[in-house]
């Protein structure tokens, strides 16, 4: 209370300046001066990163909410949203955190023969990571980014791990492990935007000409029920930062995925919870984390809240915001987490201050929640728009769904090629061993038993959730290949929910090094070497014996093709048949320029009709009358055909287009191709 009647008239002065010289000076030196003072005084008055990532959060909560509202964003709205986040968050930033007892002196002092040299190591090698993607960077059309970095960057990652390793068992240093730990995530999850000149996947050029649309003109319409979390975060770090967007978009994830060590086992410095924190690299799929895209944004900003919900030292509702947050960004990523948060907030209070009969029973009712929440918000989805999932719930008891489902767990075909089967294997043991793992950590583990078993149910809850969707779902508005990802992501939130409890695990198993002859210590580093190399090499698309990765990034030609169709079509309508590459060419440059009723002028290729008729167009015998469904779906008398030269069977197909086409151009010495045919 004392602490209350101290901070509060510094807050509120800060609440009441923010709001006056935001709304009379929008962003001016002042207000920004004065938005790094509330920041400054979060992060002084509640566990300095726990503060600033909480008013982040709240901010960007008050700045959905006035989006949803019809408000234009822009200045005022930031200045509203800041000081309404300092209101918010009042009663948290004046909570006196609780001290737990201090480890032994042994055990406190930080060995600095070990920090100084494996940060110097983790900092050269982390950097030589990042300096050699950005020389490697190409606007070339590439499978796969491996093909383009030097030979010792899978190495050098797989050593930054050894050396987080190193420093969590010998420098007995919370702070130097987290650094280490961060530079490693960092560093691999940085190789695609650096490498990628002109963006890497899809979805990511949709979500920054979106963010663009709203940091130009403050709204976005229609009004998406999804992704507005991130848009008004980035839209206000832009305008607050004066950096380009698309900057800030791209590299987003990669920074937000470093802060992840900072938050995990906060409250903890034995040297077994210190080990946890570079054991929980090696249990996660690091795929979603090396490109910036609301799911994955969700991912981390939900871990997150369910990190801090473990930290006893915290108040019992700082996840609160975070995991509102996540929902905000992506629904179908942050519901989950919100619910495992929301059941580990239940046992905490069970465990602290008594009823565990009733607490207890809503935890159990949170962990059921987080498996069902998924398949629940598709039914209300598919109520409410036109995309619905169509549900066959007799298939859940078939036999050969069963086993169809079953098959998941058999291991992958060896290829009888050495790497690439390794990784492969390591891809499908990582969550089965993450599984192994939680449950030495539940018998091991006496204080945190509770939570580690909520943990493990969420994660197989999460698991019979995706058996559900995959059993009873179709999704006829995706195309073929598009249609497992909805239960490939609930695998993956299973696996990111498992492996808090099973990093705890392992980092157990790895403290007992210490008391095991040289040679088995030796064993381990060196698997633990092999193992984190694998992880590195399935985080970004590979294109091997064991995997062809089936997406091309968008390449220069793709962009030059873009424009040149722009250029030809002058100003009469047209639509376009191309790959998703073209199309996300399209977006980066023409934005969402023009729209038939729903059908956008470009194949969209998560769904729709309109890339149905370009496979039929370049198929091996193209179809004309594709090309006249085009142009019925588009409401125009043009039509252009797009075909890049590693499309499959790209001589034939483009030989016969030639044919039918009323003119053709050819970019960059054949690279794309663009047929133009003209409707009566």
């Amino acid at each position: 209370m004392n602490r209350l009647y101290r901070d509060m008239p510094i807050t509120a002065a800060l609440i009441v300046a923010v709001l006056i010289i935001g709304l009379v000076l929008p962003g001016s030196i002042i207000w920004k001066f004065l938005a790094i003072a509330a920041f400054l005084l979060a992060a002084w008055m509640y566990c300095e990163r726990i503060g600033i990532i909480l008013l982040i959060a709240s901010q960007s909560l008050f700045q959905t909410v006035f989006y949803y509202l019809g408000w234009t964003l822009g200045s005022h709205t930031d200045a509203w949203a800041l000081a309404a986040g300092l209101l918010l968050l009042l009663p948290l930033l004046v909570w006196q955190p609780k001290k737990h007892q201090l480890p032994t002196e042994s055990e406190e002092k930080p060995n600095w023969y070990w920090i100084i040299p494996l940060l110097v190591i983790g900092v050269l090698l982390g950097g030589g990571v990042v300096y050699a993607s950005f020389r490697a960077a190409t606007d070339v059309a590439i499978r796969s980014p491996w093909v383009m970095l030097p030979f010792w960057t899978i190495p050098a990652c797989a050593s930054l791990v050894i050396a987080s390793l190193l420093a969590a068992w010998k420098s007995r240093s919370r702070l130097a492990t987290a650094v280490l730990v961060s530079i490693t995530s960092f560093a691999i999850s940085a190789i695609a935007p650096a490498l990628y000149e002109l963006g890497f996947g899809f979805d990511g050029f949709l979500h920054r000409a979106s963010e663009h649309i709203i940091l130009d003109t403050g709204t976005l319409d229609p009004k998406p029920p999804y992704y507005i979390g991130q848009y008004v975060f980035t839209t206000w770090l832009a305008r607050f930062s004066a950096l380009d967007i698309s900057l800030i978009d791209r590299w987003l994830v990669p920074v937000f995925f470093a802060l992840i060590p900072f938050f995990f086992l906060s409250s903890r410095a034995k040297s077994r919870d210190l080990l946890g924190i570079p054991a929980l690299l090696l249990l996660i799929p690091l795929a979603p984390f090396v490109a910036t895209t609301p799911q994955s944004f969700a991912y981390i900003i939900g871990l997150i809240s369910i990190l801090i919900s473990l930290d006893e030292e915290l108040h019992p509702f700082a996840w609160l915001p975070l995991a509102l947050w996540s929902i905000a960004i992506h629904p179908l990523a942050g519901l989950p987490f919100a619910a495992i948060a929301g059941a580990l907030f239940c046992i905490r209070l069970g465990k602290n201050y008594g009823y565990k009969p009733i607490t207890y029973s809503f935890a159990v009712l949170g962990v059921i929640a987080a498996g069902l929440s998924i398949p629940a918000a598709f039914l209300l989805l598919g109520s409410l728009s036109s995309n619905a999932v169509v549900w066959d719930w007799s298939r859940i008891i078939d036999m050969n769904e069963i086993w169809k489902s079953l098959s998941a767990f058999t291991p992958p075909q060896n290829r009888v090629a050495l790497w690439a089967d390794w990784s492969s294997l390591v891809g499908f043991l990582i969550l089965p061993a993450s599984i192994l793992l939680a449950i030495i950590s539940i018998f091991r583990d006496r204080d945190r038993r509770a939570y580690w078993i909520a943990l493990l149910a969420a994660g197989c809850s999460l698991l019979a959730a995706g058996f559900i969707l995959k059993a009873a779902g179709e999704f006829p508005f995706l195309i073929d290949y598009e249609r497992g990802n909805y239960t490939d992501r609930l695998s993956i939130m299973a696996n990111l929910i498992v492996a808090i409890p099973a990093a705890a695990g392992l980092g157990f198993l790895l403290s007992r090094l210490s008391r095991t002859h040289i040679l088995t210590t030796c064993y381990v580093l060196c698997a633990s070497y092999a193992w984190m190399g694998a992880q590195t090499y399935n985080a970004l698309p590979r294109h091997d014996a064991a995997q062809a990765s089936r997406g091309w990034s968008v390449g220069r030609s793709d962009i030059d093709a873009v424009r040149w169709i722009e250029q030809d079509a002058g100003k009469e309508p047209y639509t376009v048949l191309a790959n998703q590459s073209v199309s996300a060419a399209a977006v980066q440059e023409l934005g969402f320029k023009r729209y038939a009723g729903d059908v956008f002028f470009y194949p969209i290729p998560t769904g729709g009709a309109l890339y149905q008729e370009f496979l039929q167009a370049v198929a091996p015998d193209p179809s004309f009358d594709a090309i006249q469904n085009a142009a019925r779906l588009g409401e125009s008398k043009i039509v252009y055909v797009v075909l890049n030269e590693y499309w499959w069977d790209a001589e034939r197909v483009a030989s016969k287009l030639s044919a039918q086409a009323n003119s053709e151009r050819d970019i960059k010495n054949g690279t794309v191709r663009v047929y133009k045919f003209l409707m009566k």
